[in-house]
């Protein structure tokens, strides 16, 4: 989502900066990418290598138009915890491949399960959350620990 979030952003700076012409060049050279690509992979694998084609070319569209774009107007990343959060996304996948669950309500469990352990996760990573965020997750998690006893005391 952050790199989504940081593609966008620069699409827009691009447009203040008024060097469109990077747009251009971001679409011509992913063009020449799916073409080459279609030629040398279609052939022998069809359909199933159109799909992988149209992958490859959306992720050369999307990584070539940050490192054409990022120069207009830079956008600072945090690599490592991008990194952390896909290597944790990646392993829970990997994990969650080892629970054969059969029936519509355990498969359930396991899937709110696994989902919930993402957050968890990280809030308990030493590191991973500076203290402002740390202090801004107790709070946003008091506020609705607090409503949803307000909101118990006042059905019954």
């Amino acid at each position: 989502m952050g790199l989504c979030d940081a593609y966008v952003c620069q699409n827009w700076c691009v447009d203040l900066t008024k060097k469109t012409y990077l747009f251009t060049i971001n679409y011509v050279l992913a063009f020449v990418i799916n073409i080459v690509l279609n030629f040398l992979i279609v052939p022998r694998w069809g359909a199933i290598g159109a799909a992988w084609v149209t992958v490859a070319t959306y992720f050369s569209f999307s990584f070539g138009g940050f490192l054409l774009y990022r120069h207009c107007y830079p956008i600072r990343l945090e690599w490592i915890r991008l990194s952390v959060l896909i290597l944790l996304a990646i392993g829970l996948f990997i994990c969650r491949q080892f629970f054969h669950v059969y029936g519509f309500t355990g498969t359930l469990l396991i899937e709110i399960s696994f989902i919930a352990l993402f957050p968890i996760i990280l809030i308990y990573t030493k590191g991973f959350f500076t203290s402002g965020e740390r202090l801004q997750i107790k709070t946003w998690c008091s506020s609705k620990a607090s409503l949803m006893v307000r909101t118990r005391t006042t059905h019954q």
